[in-house]
C-alpha cells in the first residue's frame, strides 16, 4: 500500500509540473532548430497555393489601384524570430509592404531559436498597370454596358488606350478611349449587336486588360 501511495503522489507531482508534454504554449514547438511558419497571409487577397508550412513560394494578385499590402506571419516555434521584406517583425504582427506596378517578391525570413537555422518564404504580388471593369457583364440585345479603363498612375499627358474585341460582330464600341492627363480612368459604352460571348481588350503601350461580355437575344 505504501508503494502504491508513493506512485500516486509521484504521478500528481509530475502532472503539476506539466508532465513530459506541453511547454511552448498555444501549441508552439520547442524545437530550437524549427524555422517554419505556422501561418502566413496578406490583407489584399488569398495566397496560391493555400498556405502550408512546407511550401515556401506563393503568389497573389491585387487590383490596379492597390498600392500596398499587409503581410502577417506566425512562427511555429517558441523563440524563433522573423523578418518581412528585410524588416524585423513580431510574430503575428502585420507589416505593410509597398507595391509598385508589376511583380513584387516579398521575402519572409524565419530564424530559428538556435540563431543559425533559417527558412525563407516568398510571396510574389502582381499589380497590373491597367484594368478594365467590370470584368464580366451580361446584357440583352440591343442593350449596352459601360466599361471603365483604370490606370495605376495618372499620365502627364492624355493617354490613348486602344480597344479591340474577339470575336467581332457581337458588340460595337469605339476603337480608342482617352484617359485625360492627371486622371486615372475613362469610361466607354459597349452596345450589344448579336448573341454571343466576346472578350474586350484594352491596350496601353503593350500593357493589356480584358473584360468578357455575354450578349443574350
Amino acid at each position: 500500500m505504501k508503494y502504491i501511495g508513493f506512485i500516486l503522489i509521484f504521478a500528481a507531482l509530475l502532472s503539476s509540473c506539466g508532465g513530459g508534454g506541453g511547454g511552448g504554449g498555444g501549441g508552439a514547438s520547442n524545437d530550437a532548430a524549427d524555422a517554419t511558419l505556422a501561418n502566413l497571409s496578406v490583407s489584399t487577397g488569398s495566397l496560391a497555393p493555400g498556405f502550408s508550412p512546407a511550401v515556401i513560394s506563393y503568389a497573389t494578385g491585387v487590383t490596379v489601384d492597390t498600392a500596398s499590402t499587409d503581410v502577417a506571419g506566425t512562427v511555429a516555434a517558441a523563440g524563433a524570430t522573423m523578418k518581412v521584406d528585410n524588416i524585423a517583425v513580431t510574430s503575428g504582427t502585420a507589416h505593410t509592404v509597398s507595391l509598385p506596378v508589376g511583380s513584387t517578391p516579398i521575402p519572409i525570413l524565419v530564424i530559428a531559436a538556435n540563431g543559425t537555422t533559417t527558412k525563407t518564404y516568398t510571396i510574389t504580388v502582381t499589380r497590373p498597370s491597367i484594368s478594365l471593369t467590370p470584368v464580366s457583364s451580361n446584357i440583352a440585345a440591343p442593350g449596352s454596358v459601360d466599361l471603365t479603363v483604370k490606370l495605376a498612375a495618372a499620365p502627364v499627358a492624355d493617354a490613348t488606350v486602344s480597344l479591340s474585341a474577339i470575336p467581332g460582330g457581337i458588340v460595337s464600341f469605339p476603337s480608342t478611349v482617352t484617359v485625360p492627363a492627371a486622371n486615372t480612368r475613362a469610361t466607354f459604352t459597349v452596345m450589344a449587336v448579336s448573341a454571343g460571348t466576346v472578350t474586350i481588350t484594352a491596350d496601353l503601350g503593350g500593357e493589356t486588360a480584358n473584360a468578357t461580355i455575354t450578349v443574350t437575344p
